[in-house]
């Protein structure tokens, strides 16, 4: 590239200064030839004047006065050949009104003047190029005349002289330019150009997407990967703004906000998910870098962006690899749970009532459900991408035993699991639903390495303070995972790490696991590593940022309790002692009856159009809200649900539809409804993830959401909510 280059610009230099050089030898010519015909015509005026006034008075008084005729003849010759020496002319002659010759002199080729006659006349004839004739005069008669011949050969000749001259001059100094406005622009122009063409390369060679923008957001130049990452030309982006970034998948645009943070913080990194031009959804990492001068100003602002969708697909198929693998202990728990339920349900379905057991068996079949319910939330969860997800404080200690608490009924009997937490605050900034990614994807790997033997599974946390000052320091959280299986061997050692390796038998894995905690951790700003020999087992150690965020709250610290009053440490007892939960639960269930039997007064005689196409669910549906005082009529149609509700749309207090239906779905419903009565409150029941529900029903307000399966305390919750004016829309993250 640095040869091409520097021969473009040497090739470049030739033709400017030959075009130069051919400029100014032209105008040299033209000057010079006009100057040598200045001086042509100078001279011939001054011999023709020299003539006038001495030649012809002096030739006629010499030939009037003098009676010396040969002396008279001597003098007048000597004055022609005087005249004759002038470069420029030929022959002079002198003659007669009547023609005859006075006398004359011709100037040959080698330079000898003879007299004139005719022959020799028409010899030199060749050379002569211009004729001047002037009158002889003896007082007022003219008597004679004069003519002088000149040649043009004198000025070619010196004029081609003063050319060659120029021309040598002109290309010496022509050269001479050359080489240094050469050698000064290669210096000055050719090495910027040549980064410029390798930026220029290497921007076009990337992979990511980057945009050059001006200091208000108009798009100055991009590369080729932004326009194959957006779907969009380059035509539809040069000096506009980043409007592509308004098509987010939710509906709402985050780049107004964006800009507003580059504008004051000078950069932005995080995720968006959007659409491509042709509304296809992708997740992208944009990153913003403002460019500013010596002075202070800014120049450009630099994005570059990244289609993140690939890791994304990544992540969840790894995530479903270890539901997978987990199936089985979590089949296992919910049998568990369903079990009591049905030995409940079917002694209370004997006709022997007693009302002891008919309470006792109805509150375990309540609380198992609940637990049910809890699980698979839990899965859920675990299972889906959370789309949304932003770095939060977590409590690590508390996401460790959540963690096990999920994994521990998959694990054979024959493994133990401890831990070994240190009593100071674990906190860190990060995703929780990646961070638990990570354990899920260790705790498996463990088990699979001991689940033939059996062994022990060891979880550890501390933290390890830095050594700089307070106000530098970076504290790291040391996690370590460590199990007694059987090692792995040096030999794939440095290939663990990879995608798709795996030593795992079928249907335990396709290799994602490690290098997909491997990229979550770097992208924390943490390291993985791992500690091994064969026979003894594994430890991998995981080293984080702590978030300094808590130590402004060390003296004040929360508590264990202060968590526990706060609802935060819930989950840490339940996979502790399950009969406490059983028993906190019910406490809760009498304390919200409690809390809302005042209020059900509230829902007396209210209208309900209820639609759910499961029989057994409309059922249940018409009872709880029967027992609630409401006046329920329901359909298993949605479209005959709406061709009522269009007949007497003034009739409904609220509508309760189920989301997932046939012909026509809960948000459709909902959107057809609303087109008939504007401020129509809207229950949805669902079972399926709110993240993604919630992008179905973004455009309509006043709806509340409560998922399957329900209690009546949730159901009487979202309808209250919904009579009171200030709440317009009701969300459930759980």
């Amino acid at each position: 590239m640095k040869n091409e280059l520097t021969v473009k610009l040497a090739m470049q230099l030739v033709v400017i200064t030959i075009t130069v050089m051919a400029v100014f030898i032209g105008a040299r010519l033209w000057i010079n030839s006009y100057e040598l015909n200045q001086e042509i015509e100078t001279t011939l005026e001054d011999v023709s004047a020299r003539i006038a006034t001495t030649v012809n008075p002096t030739i006629w008084d010499i030939y009037k006065k003098s009676q010396d005729r040969q002396y008279s003849h001597e003098v007048a010759n000597a004055i022609l050949d005087a005249e004759l020496k002038n470069p420029y002319l030929v022959a002079i002659k002198v003659y007669g009104n009547f023609g005859h010759l006075f006398m004359g002199k011709i100037r040959l080729e080698n330079g000898q003047n003879v007299d004139y006659d005719d022959k020799t006349f028409n010899d030199v004839s060749g050379l002569i190029d211009r004729h001047q004739r002037y009158p002889i005069r003896l007082d007022q008669m003219t008597i004679g005349n004069v003519d002088i011949f000149f040649t043009e050969a004198p000025l070619r000749q010196k004029l081609l002289r003063s050319f060659l001259i120029d021309l040598l001059q002109t290309f010496t100094i022509g050269l001479v330019t050359m080489l240094f406005l050469f050698y000064a622009l290669r210096k000055s122009l050719v090495k910027p150009l040549i980064e410029l063409q390798t930026a220029k390369h290497a921007l076009e060679s990337m992979s990511d997407g980057v945009a050059i923008l001006s200091p208000d957001g108009n798009v100055l130049e991009i590369n080729n990967a932004f326009c194959q990452q957006t779907g969009y030309d380059i035509s539809d982006l040069l000096n506009k703004k980043l409007f592509m970034f308004k098509n987010t998948a939710n509906g709402r645009s985050k780049i107004d906000s964006i800009w507003k943070e580059v504008e004051g913080k000078g950069s932005w990194t995080g995720e968006i998910e959007t659409t491509q031009k042709n509304s296809k959804l992708y997740y992208a990492i944009l990153s913003f870098t403002t460019i500013y001068s010596d002075k202070g100003d800014i120049i450009y602002r630099v994005l570059v962006i990244r289609d993140n969708t690939n890791e994304h697909r990544l992540q969840h198929s790894q995530r479903m690899e270890t539901v997978g693998a987990l199936a089985g202990g979590i089949a296992h728990d919910i049998n568990n749970v369903l079990t009591p339920i049905m030995g409940w349900a079917e002694l209370l379905s004997e006709d022997k009532p007693n009302p002891d057991i008919t309470k006792r068996g109805l509150k375990h079949i309540l609380q198992g459900t609940i637990r049910a319910k809890t699980m698979i939330d839990q899965i859920m969860n675990f299972s889906r991408m959370n789309k949304n997800a932003k770095p939060e404080n977590i409590d690590l200690k508390a996401l460790i035993l959540d963690s096990i608490g999920f994994v521990k009924t998959t694990f054979p009997a024959s493994i133990q699991i401890q831990t070994d937490l240190c009593d100071k605050e674990l906190r860190i900034f990060a995703d929780r639903g990646k961070v638990e990614q990570v354990l899920i994807n260790l705790y498996t790997n463990a088990m699979h390495a001991m689940e033939e033997n059996g062994g022990r599974l060891t979880i550890g946390a501390e933290i390890v303070e830095d050594d700089k000052n307070a106000a530098n320091r970076r504290d790291q959280i040391h996690l370590t995972i460590s199990d007694t299986g059987h090692g792995i061997p040096e030999e794939i050692l440095d290939n663990i790490f990879e995608p798709y390796f795996t030593t795992k038998g079928s249907g335990k894995g396709n290799g994602f696991g490690l290098s997909t905690s491997l990229g979550i951790i770097e992208k924390m700003d943490g390291s993985l590593q791992v500690d091994t020999k064969v026979g003894e087992g594994s430890t991998f150690h995981i080293w984080l940022p702590f978030d300094l965020s808590v130590l402004l709250i060390e003296n004040g610290a929360p508590t264990e309790t202060t968590l526990r009053e706060e609802g935060k440490a819930t989950d840490r007892e339940r996979i502790e002692v399950e009969e406490e939960v059983e028993e906190e639960e019910e406490e809760e269930e009498e304390i919200i009856d409690d809390n809302q039997a005042a209020s059900d007064s509230a829902l007396m005689n209210k209208k309900i159009l209820l639609v759910d196409d499961e029989v057994e669910n409309l059922k249940l549906g018409e009872s709880l809200l029967t027992y609630l005082g409401c006046q329920t009529e329901s359909y298993d149609n949605s479209e005959e649900a709406l061709a009522a509700f269009r007949a007497t749309p003034e009739r409904y207090d609220f509508l309760i539809t189920d989301q997932s239906m046939p012909n026509m779905q809960g948000h459709e419903l909902a959107l057809a409804v609303r087109q008939i009565k504007q401020d129509q409150p809207v229950i949805v029941i669902t079972g399926q993830n709110l993240t993604n529900i919630l992008k179905k029903y973004h455009l309509l307000t006043h709806v509340a959401y409560v998922r399957k399966p329900f209690r009546i305390t949730e159901l009487k919750q979202a309808m209250h909510k919904l009579l009171t004016p200030s709440t317009e829309t009701v969300t459930d993250d759980s």
